[in-house]
């Protein structure tokens, strides 16, 4: 029987094999014993394929939940190396514009130390004429010329050296506020600049966790050094730091591998899966269309 076909219905008739098969019974024709040896056959096949084809359904299974769970897990790891060359690119920004700031900060302690200077050498000339003050003033007190002791100069003499307290005064308030002002433009620029504990140099240590080598995959060309070498901070012995870029990191490349292998091995698996079910599929097509052929030759045989 071709079991590459589905069986027609069968009709009993004189050119059938019931009536040709030499010492054919009352009970059975031959060709419905052959049938039924062929049933057992192929449906013993049959079970055997379709076996096959659960065990190969179940390691498909297997082999595709596995797949996804790497997948996942090296998307993750791809999303962590994105974020980490983002983090990188905009530690570059920050110190970039950190670098410009340190300039001014460290312009303005310059320029008021030179100010504080230029003001101190404006108040010894001050101190001077104070001083050529108190000696011309000792010297008219000494002196018997009633002239220089009354009369409008000596009133004049007088408003003078009250000006000049004024002019004195004014320069103590000077040198306070030139004083504040260093100590808070010092301390500015120390705290966002100092080489060892600035804010400049945390930001270019976290820069250089994420990207220890200078490369990235965004062409920002890592964290480079400065004139200053304060931009060049890395991880040292006594500093514990993840593999970064992630790329070179060896959790990445092995997920990376292990999806590579997972995808290799789900390719593979899912042709076997596919012969094997199609073999069981067509042994169940052809069992059916044998029992289907023998009920209906017995059902027929029956209505003799």
């Amino acid at each position: 029987m071709n079991c590459n076909k589905v069986y027609e219905p069968f009709v009993e008739s004189d050119d059938s094999c019931c009536a040709t098969i030499p010492g054919g019974n009352e009970t059975e024709c031959g060709c419905v014993d052959d049938w039924k040896k062929e049933l057992k056959a192929k449906g013993s096949l049959y079970q055997q394929k379709a076996a096959e084809a659960a065990k190969k359904k179940e390691e498909l299974a297997r082999a595709l939940d596995w797949r996804n769970k790497v997948k996942l897990y090296f998307d993750n790891v791809q999303k962590s190396a994105e974020k980490a060359d983002a983090i990188t690119s905009k530690v570059k920004v920050v110190l970039d514009i950190l670098e410009k700031l340190c300039k001014s900060t460290g312009y303005s302690v310059k320029a008021i130390e030179v100010f504080f200077c230029m003001t101190k050498e404006l108040y010894t000339k001050v101190d001077e004429v104070a001083a050529c003050y108190n000696n011309i003033t000792k010297a008219i007190d000494c002196s018997n010329d009633q002239v220089l002791k009354k009369g409008g100069i000596t009133d004049a003499w007088v408003d003078y050296g009250k000006k000049l307290q004024d002019v004195i005064a004014i320069g103590n308030d000077i040198f306070n506020n030139i004083v504040i002002a260093l100590k808070a433009a010092t301390i500015l620029d120390e705290t966002i600049c100092e080489k060892d504990y600035g804010i400049k140099a945390a930001i270019a240590g976290i820069g250089c966790i994420f990207n220890p080598t200078g490369n990235g995959n965004g062409g920002n060309g890592g964290i480079k050094p400065g004139e200053d070498d304060s931009m060049e901070i890395c991880c040292t012995d006594k500093l514990v730091c993840p593999v970064f870029p992630l790329k070179n990191d060896h959790y990445y490349t092995l997920t990376e591998k292990h999806l590579s292998n997972a995808d290799t091995r789900l390719a593979a698996i899912k042709p076997e899966y596919d012969k094997v079910s199609q073999e069981a599929n067509r042994l169940q097509a052809c069992t059916d269309s044998l029992t289907k052929a023998i009920k209906q030759a017995q059902d027929a045989k029956a209505c003799k």
